[in-house]
C-alpha cells in the first residue's frame, strides 16, 4: 500500500515538498462517476505499448486494479497535457483510466505521480504541483490529492511528497519533511514527525509506520492510542528505504544497510514481528556505491506478511514466502515492485530501456503489459 513521488524514468526525479496540516479542498463540481471525472481507453485488443516511460505502481488487495504513473500520451483519448499522469488499469476489462484529473475532468498542468490505491480499488492518491485540481495555493509545495473512482471527484488532502491510503479511503498519509495521517471522516490530523519521509498504513488505517529522518529511526504508531514502538537497529545497520506494514498490521518489512568500503555497502531485507518485537533477516547482498545513494531493495509485503518481494542487486525481483528467496521470471529488470495484499499479483515497472508498467501473476509466471493503448 505504498508509493513515492518522484517518477522513476531511468533516473530518480525528486520533487521538493513539505507537509503541513491544512483544510481539505475539493476542486470543481462532482462528476458522474468515471464518465464525468476521468478518461478511459486502452482495451486489450490491438494494444500498443505506451509511448513514454511508466513507473510508480500500486495494486488493490486482489490485484484487479493497478495504479501507475506514465508520461505516455497514448493510453487514453484526450491526453494532451504533455505531463506525467496517473492511470488505473482494470485487469478484468483490460481498460486504462486516467485518474489525475479534476472533479470536472480537467487534466493537470504539472506532473502527477506517487500513486497509492485503496484495497477496494475505489480511491487513488497522488501528488502534484498542478493548480488544476483545487483552488488551494500550493506555495511551491507538492500536494496530495485523492480521486474517488466511483463519484469522479478529486479532493486535496494535504501538503506532501509521499502518500498512502487505507483500504476504504478513510485514512490518507502525507509525508515529506513532515509526516501526518489524515482521517477524512473526522478531519483529524495525526502528526507523526516534523522531519519525516515515507508513511505506510495498515489496511484499516489504524496503524502507521514512518521514517523519522531527523532522528534516523523507523517508528510504528497506533493512531487510536498514540502508542509508539521504535524498530531497533539490526547488526548496527542504519534503517532506511521506505518501511511498509502488512495490511493486517502484524508485520513491517524494511531494509537496513552499512557501508563496507569506499565503493560498496551491504543492504539487508528484514521482517519485523510486532508481537515478538523481533526482526528476521530475509535477504542481504553487497551493492555498489554508498548506502545513502542506493535505491535499495524497496521491499513490499503481502497482507498477512507471508510473502515479501524486493529488488536484488541486479534489479531482478525476488520473492520470499517461507523458503529461500526465489527469482520471479518477469522477463524484465524491475524498479520498485509492488505485491498485492493477497500475495498473488506483482506490479512492476521495467527498468533501463523499455520502462513500461507490467502486472505479473505469481502462480502462472505470466506478465501482462499494462501501460498500453488500443488503436
Amino acid at each position: 500500500m505504498f508509493k513515492g513521488n518522484g517518477l522513476v524514468i531511468g533516473t530518480l526525479i525528486v520533487l521538493a515538498a513539505g507537509c503541513t496540516s491544512e483544510a481539505d479542498d475539493t476542486g470543481g463540481a462532482a462528476g458522474a462517476g468515471n464518465a464525468g471525472g476521468s478518461d478511459a481507453g486502452g482495451s486489450d485488443g490491438g494494444e500498443q505499448p505506451g509511448n513514454g516511460p511508466s513507473s510508480d505502481v500500486s495494486l488493490s488487495d486482489d490485484g484487479r486494479f493497478m495504479a501507475f504513473a506514465s508520461l505516455s500520451d497514448n493510453l487514453v483519448p484526450g491526453d494532451t497535457n504533455g505531463e506525467v499522469d496517473v492511470f488505473v488499469y482494470d485487469r478484468n476489462t483490460g481498460v486504462n483510466t486516467r485518474v489525475s484529473v479534476s472533479s470536472t475532468g480537467e487534466q493537470g498542468d504539472e506532473n502527477s505521480s506517487n500513486t497509492a490505491i485503496s484495497g477496494d480499488g475505489r480511491y487513488v492518491t497522488f501528488t502534484t504541483y498542478s493548480l488544476t485540481f483545487s483552488s488551494h495555493d500550493p506555495d511551491g509545495f507538492s500536494q496530495v490529492y485523492l480521486h474517488d473512482r466511483e463519484t469522479g471527484t478529486t479532493e486535496r488532502v494535504c501538503t506532501g511528497l509521499y502518500s498512502d491510503v487505507s483500504d476504504d479511503g478513510r485514512f490518507v498519509s502525507c509525508g515529506s519533511w513532515g509526516s501526518i495521517v489524515v482521517d477524512r471522516a473526522t478531519g483529524e490530523r495525526h502528526e507523526l514527525a516534523e522531519s519525516g519521509g515515507f508513511v505506510s498504513l495498515s489496511g484499516d488505517g489504524g496503524i502507521a509506520v514512518y521514517e523519522d529522518e531527523d532522528l534516523d529511526r523507523v517508528v510504528i504508531r497506533e493512531l487510536s492510542t498514540g502508542v509508539e514502538t521504535e524498530i531497533e537497529e539490526v547488526a548496527g545497520r542504519e534503517l532506511h528505504n521506505r518501511p511498509r506494514i502488512s495490511a493486517d498490521g502484524h508485520y513491517v518489512v524494511f531494509s537496513a544497510a552499512e557501508n563496507v568500503g569506499p565503493d560498496s555497502h551491504v543492504s539487508g531485507v528484514y521482517r519485523y514481528d510486532r508481537t515478538s518485537g523481533t526482526s528476521e533477516l530475509i535477504y542481504e547482498a553487497t551493492r555498489p556505491g554508498d548506502k545513502s545513494d542506493s535505491l535499495g531493495p524497496r521491499a513490499t509485503i503481502s497482507g498477512d506478511g507471508s510473502r515479501i518481494a524486493f529488488m536484488d542487486e541486479q534489479f531482478k525481483t525476488l520473492l520470499a514466502d517461507g523458503g529461500p528467496p526465489r527469482l520471479l521470471e518477469t522477463g524484465e529488470t524491475t524498479l520498485m515492485p509492488y505485491l498485492s495484499a493477497n500475495g498473488e499479483w506483482l506490479a512492476y515497472p521495467s527498468a533501463f530501456g523499455t520502462e513500461q508498467a507490467y502486472l505479473h501473476e505469481i502462480a502462472t509466471g505470466e506478465s501482462k503489459l499494462v501501460s498500453k493503448s488500443s488503436e
